[in-house]
């Protein structure tokens, strides 16, 4: 496209970086299920702008990236964790389903990069873009009818907000 990839990807973590401090409390507020639905939709939004060769058009994508980014590594965690214990599932299985997640990204890993070359190889360099979205739809999918939606467990007295600020993690930094 001919534009400054490197701009790009700066802008993707710095942006990653910020958001990372609210992100939390934001799918908190907002539920869980509802978060891991909003990243699906920014990928959606991001792939769709991956078309258009405009340097301001990627770099909006970049920074919708940064947040879908911190809701990645955070709401499907909390959400499976959340879920996991409203079910009564005994806690150490958390840790055992965890390092079994951790052995299979590497396989789906490889998995993704061989389905983005045969992508690109029938679509052109656009292809693994345009799988991006079907999956990403399929998966929104799943989560709309799969998922229950998670609340954390707070006194709905207490300000959200206001909460998080007290707990040790944030005080910590």
């Amino acid at each position: 496209y001919g534009v400054d990839i490197s701009t790009l990807f700066l802008t993707g973590f710095c942006c990653a970086a910020i958001f990372s401090f609210f992100a939390g409390t934001i799918v908190d507020s907002f539920g869980r299920k509802r978060g891991c639905l909003l990243y699906c939709a920014l990928e959606v939004v991001i792939n769709v702008l991956e078309h258009y060769p405009d340097f301001g058009t990627l770099l909006a994508g970049r920074v919708m990236g940064g947040f879908s980014t911190c809701l990645l590594f955070s709401v499907f965690e909390s959400w499976y964790i959340s879920a996991h214990r409203a079910r009564g599932y005994p806690e150490e299985l958390i840790e055992q389903t965890f390092a079994l997640a951790t052995k299979g990204n590497g396989l789906v890993a490889v998995a993704a990069g061989l389905l983005a070359q045969l992508a690109a190889d029938a679509l052109g360099e656009i292809g693994p873009f345009q799988a991006a979205i079907a999956l990403t739809v399929l998966a929104a999918v799943l989560i709309a009818v799969f998922f229950d939606e998670m609340w954390p467990v707070l006194d709905s007295s207490v300000d959200r907000l206001a909460a998080w600020m007290d707990t040790p993690d944030f005080a910590a930094g």
